[in-house]
């Protein structure tokens, strides 16, 4: 059966499958709240629709101490992000965390664009690996292959060696809420697994704080 639905006076028709469903594509819509109505025969009704085509590096910032806070806890990822009250993907987030890695240490503070980003196929954990000073490259190379390809990763290399996805994403989370809490990005980031998350700090022979 065909149904009728219109967005902004646009007119967009779909049928719908065997469970009664009917999906069509909208494109691309501007920023805030978009009213839909839908029609069949003498069957209608209407709903709102919210867009959103980017984030705040504030919202982010929010985003990534929840994400730390959650592996801390549970020692795992969170399968999804809620970023500016919208759910995103765990995916989507480290995409966005990664650009906004790329963006602070080129000294910009702008808005981030949203990209529709799979999740990895076989995600990859990373035993405690060290510091990694050239987080910077790891960044660039996830948004790179997240822009081709229009997913995550498995496992990303650097100069420690190869990385987990899983670890990948802790560590960003921490680098973006490092920068919430000190206005500076980190010299370096400690990559561990997330079995040995913990919210305790470590002190090392000099008496100086790791982060």
């Amino acid at each position: 059966a065909k149904v009728t639905f219109t967005v902004d006076g646009k007119k967009y028709e779909g049928t719908s499958n065997t469970k009664g469903v009917a999906k069509v594509s909208l494109g691309v819509l501007s920023d805030g709240t978009h009213k839909i109505k839908y029609s069949k025969d003498s069957f209608s009704g209407s709903s709102k629709i919210y867009v959103v085509n980017s984030v705040t590096l504030k919202q982010l910032m929010a985003a990534s101490n929840n994400v730390e806070k959650y592996i801390v806890k549970n020692h795992k990822l969170p399968s999804t992000v809620k970023i500016g009250g919208i759910t995103y993907s765990t995916a989507e987030y480290m995409y966005l965390a990664s650009k906004a890695i790329v963006n602070l240490k080129a000294g910009k503070k702008t808005n981030i664009a949203v990209k529709d980003i799979a999740n990895p196929s076989s995600p990859s954990s990373t035993y405690s690996a060290g510091n990694l000073y050239n987080y910077l490259s790891v960044a660039k190379s996830i948004v790179k292959t997240a822009d081709s390809k229009g997913k995550m990763p498995n496992t990303v290399s650097s100069k420690l060696g190869t990385i987990g996805y899983k670890a990948a994403v802790y560590a960003f989370a921490r680098i973006v809420s490092f920068y919430d809490d000190n206005g500076r990005m980190p010299s370096y980031v400690e990559i561990k697994s997330l079995s040995s998350s913990s919210t305790s700090t470590t002190l090392n022979a000099k008496n100086t704080i790791k982060d």
